[in-house]
């Protein structure tokens, strides 16, 4: 038996969605993929596994930070006899193209990275095998829906303030991003966006005062029973009124009343307002996700 690795063509579509299917319509749809980073490992001719490296707006916008993220995503079939090796030859590959990247790209700072569960230590360890380093802790927490009794139900918003749901045309998006950045200091991917909305599942509530977008919460179905609530943020001109904390609890309570069992959300180890809101609202931490590094000049600075 003979493992090969060859760029992706359509008609391993089937193969790849049948394996990931989140992957195989990234693969087709999302914009920051990188169509020619797209791989497929062979198995005597046979597909196993599948791989590719995304990009958002950093990338090609240096302006906004000093280190640009690759995200390398790569899987291998499940429960296969050669699933470490499979999944081992992926990563090598993306790395070899990343590095390229690097080449064609000498003005920029490139990170490749990923993310694994902090109790995933199998995962860890073959990362860490491949050279990743851990860099940033991130907390995934978790509020049950099925009573909200200890939440206040009203919603009232300083005056001039009103919680939409955003109706997302190129112009709303343009004025959502514009926000993204003023809130983050680095925007958003509309890419991302556009296709966390093309799942049919996803909506942005947002606060907003006549068209100024004030604060958002974004919504996306992981499971029949839990949504995911995050790209959570207030711009700074309006922080510390509980504008933010306001509509996330609005946004509960809409998620309770369709019958949503569980909310979930996930914050940087480091940023300890947003978490203490997150815990005032009665999410608990789940597991903590570790955020990995792969650089070929790796430095020890925070950025």
């Amino acid at each position: 038996m003979e493992l090969t690795y060859v760029p992706y063509r359509e008609e391993y579509f089937e193969a790849m969605a049948e394996m990931n299917r989140i992957m195989a319509l990234s693969v087709r749809y999302h914009p920051d993929v990188f169509q020619k980073s797209v791989i497929v490992a062979l198995l005597d001719g046979v597909p196993v596994g599948f791989g590719f490296l995304a990009a958002g707006p950093t990338f090609l916008d240096r302006k906004h930070c000093k280190t640009c993220h690759i995200h390398v995503e790569f899987t291998a079939e499940k429960g296969h006899p050669l699933e470490v090796e499979v999944s081992a030859g992926l990563l090598e590959e993306l790395q070899d193209i990343f590095r390229e990247m690097e080449q064609d790209y000498p003005e920029k700072k490139l990170v490749l990275r990923t993310w694994t569960r902090a109790t995933a230590r199998s995962y860890l360890e073959f990362l860490m095998q491949f050279e990743f380093m851990i860099r940033r802790s991130t907390p995934l927490m978790v509020r049950d829906l099925s009573d909200l009794s200890d939440l206040s139900e009203d919603f009232s918003l300083p005056r001039g303030l009103t919680i939409k749901v955003l109706q997302m045309d190129d112009a709303v998006m343009e004025r959502y991003i514009e926000a993204t950045a003023k809130a983050f200091l680095v925007p958003d991917s509309a890419g991302e966006l556009r296709f966390r909305l093309a799942g049919g599942t996803a909506k942005v509530y947002a606060v907003l005062k006549d068209e100024e977008i004030i604060a958002s919460v974004t919504i996306w179905e992981i499971s029949e029973s839990r949504y995911a609530t995050e790209n959570i943020f207030c711009i700074p001109a309006y922080q510390r009124q509980g504008i933010a904390s306001t509509l996330l609890r609005a946004v509960l309570f809409e998620l309770a009343g369709v019958g949503v069992r569980e909310a979930s959300l996930t914050v940087f180890g480091d940023n300890n307002p947003a978490q203490l809101m997150y815990l005032g609202l009665g999410y608990e931490v789940e597991d903590i996700l570790l955020e990995m590094h792969y650089e070929t000049n790796p430095t020890f600075l925070l950025y």
